[in-house]
């Protein structure tokens, strides 16, 4: 099971009410999960946490500073993998609200992509710019 996001056209989002928004995670972070973020940029590391002391929000971060190497015209993609059906619902939920990505989700029977090429058409629906 995984959450894919790919960048929404840059930054910056217009809110409900047209002003423009700019998600930035770094805003509510708390200490240990900046200083875990910055860690995690410069090696791999295992994040070792209880259950609501934000790993995802960790996660989060991380995509949100290496940003640049997902965003278009580079072809790389993020790819967030969870245990079960909820966690993939509730994880790409608190991504898509975090970040400015687009987030699609895939797990068990939703969705049979046999080969590169629908896996390439599928990612193209998060890579547009519109």
């Amino acid at each position: 099971m995984a959450v894919i996001v790919e960048d929404d056209a840059g930054e910056r989002r217009e809110d409900d009410c047209g002003r423009v928004a700019v998600k930035d995670p770094r805003t509510i972070a708390r200490g240990y999960q900046l200083a875990l973020c910055k860690k995690a940029m410069e090696e791999n590391i295992i994040v070792y946490l209880e259950t609501g002391c934000g790993k995802t929000h960790i996660a989060v971060l991380l995509m949100y500073e290496l940003g640049h190497m997902i965003r278009k015209p580079q072809k790389s993609v993020c790819v967030f993998l969870a245990p079960t059906v909820h966690l993939v619902q509730q994880q790409a939920v608190v991504i898509g609200h975090s970040t400015n990505f687009k987030v699609g989700t895939y797990f068990g029977a939703q969705k049979h992509l046999d080969n590169h090429k629908e896996w390439e058409s599928e990612l193209d629906k998060y890579e547009s710019t519109n």
